[in-house]
């Protein structure tokens, strides 16, 4: 009886430390990112069978670096161009004078997030950010006035560089479906003052050239949140 009480015993001892080994293993088998890693992301917009990727609210790519488990910086860049030209010709088809357009914007986030326990899978978040952002519109016609074609005359026309600054509070949750790959979305609350340049218009003939210069407007001043649609999708390097 005793040796089998005591290899009762041993058994369940054996089986609990086993357990307990296990337990400590799936806690420390943690899938969020840790310090010294770095992440880059994107955003992943329509339904599950009609998925989309798109830039992140606030970048192009946004990149964070963990300098500890639960703080990391970020950063996010979005760069965008856009340009048309159209033709227009001469009543005789002969020549022709072009209508261009352009327009290139920047804009630029850094910050900071405090990540909290949550679970080996979501890691909930708090930061803010320092935003910064600079838009600006070209718009010119070469041998052309009025949609009419007129050989020798150009016009251009360039606007005001909008330059904006800001500062933003954010909070979010990364949920990692496997190692160093999550999806996450985050919400947003801060201001941004843009200031108003200059416009500066040109008109041309073969014999005379006017400039004019026209001052900027101000400034404006919005307080508003701003929310990534669809889902963030990250990897974690």
């Amino acid at each position: 009886m005793k040796k089998l009480l005591l290899g009762l015993s041993l058994g369940a001892f054996t089986s609990f430390a086993a357990i307990a080994q296990t337990a400590t293993h799936f806690e420390s088998d943690n899938l969020k990112a840790k310090k010294g890693d770095v992440s880059a992301e994107l955003g992943l917009t329509g339904g599950i069978l009609d998925s989309d990727l798109k830039l992140a609210d606030g970048g192009l790519l946004k990149f964070r670096y963990y300098m500890k488990d639960d703080l990391a910086l970020r950063m996010g860049l979005n760069i965008s161009s856009q340009s048309e030209m159209e033709k227009f010709y001469k009543s005789d088809n002969t020549a022709y004078g072009t209508e261009q357009f352009h327009e290139f914007g920047i804009a630029l986030n850094i910050g900071v997030e405090k990540h909290f326990k949550g679970t080996r899978n979501l890691s909930p978040y708090v930061g803010g950010d320092l935003l910064f952002s600079n838009y600006s519109v070209r718009y010119q016609e070469t041998d052309l006035q009025g949609g009419s074609y007129r050989a020798g005359y150009s016009y251009s026309e360039k606007s005001p560089s909008n330059i904006g600054f800001g500062i933003r509070a954010i909070a979010g949750a990364d949920f990692y479906i496997t190692k160093n790959v999550y999806l996450g979305a985050e919400f947003g609350l801060g201001f941004l003052l843009t200031n108003e340049g200059d416009i500066t218009i040109k008109s041309k003939t073969t014999t005379s050239e006017t400039i004019t210069t026209l001052k900027g407007t101000g400034s404006t001043f919005s307080f508003e949140p701003a929310v990534n649609t669809g889902f963030r999708i990250g990897f974690v390097f």
